[in-house]
């Protein structure tokens, strides 16, 4: 046989190895559902730590935009909380995300994020008009919370990752009374 065909079937191999690897690994994740349909995945919590983590660290830059245009006293004690929590919790989602073998890939699209920015930074609209809005699209805190709360519920295999989301759980629902409440303050 000649080289080029001994590198050819080399390569071939190589292919159906990573192929079958895949394969495998969609099998395992098949096996580990079917088996544990309560228990959360070390893949769906892992995906679910980048995302939120992505989603903190963007509301941490969302509310410090805010905060640096917003001139409604109790609004901007607020904000300066809400925004450091933010940041804090980006930061522990994307440690236990690496704790756990992953990295942090997931980015909001541009458009999303400048929009937001425009919107919550710009002083087109008063701090009363960002809460109605941010409001208008959050609906109840429970609605909003779902998804944290029920994957939280299937962490029983994963106390660190479980008590983390719930003591996070817990400053999103604070920050939502706030917003809800300072709404009520500004809008009647």
């Amino acid at each position: 046989m000649s080289d080029a065909t001994l590198k050819r079937i080399e390569k071939t191999l190589e292919t159906i190895c990573e192929q079958q690897a895949r394969i495998c690994e969609r099998l395992g994740y098949l096996e580990e559902r079917v088996a544990n349909p309560d228990v959360a995945t070390r893949k769906e919590v892992m995906d679910f730590l980048d995302k939120f983590g992505a989603g903190e660290a963007f509301g941490e830059a969302l509310f410090g935009a805010w905060l640096a245009v917003s001139d409604t006293d109790c609004v901007r004690g607020g904000l300066r909380t809400i925004q450091m929590r933010e940041g804090m919790h980006a930061h522990l989602l994307h440690a236990r995300l690496e704790a756990l073998g992953g990295t942090p890939r997931f980015e909001y699209d541009d458009s999303v994020r400048e929009a937001a920015m425009k919107t919550f930074g710009g002083v087109d609209m008063t701090d009363a008009q960002k809460l109605s809005t941010i409001m208008s699209q959050f609906g109840s805190a429970d609605s909003v919370l779902e998804e944290l709360t029920n994957l939280t519920a299937r962490l029983a295999n994963d106390r660190e990752t479980q008590s983390l989301l719930q003591t996070i759980e817990q400053d999103e629902r604070s920050t939502l009374v706030f917003l809800e409440q300072a709404c009520e303050l500004l809008n009647g």
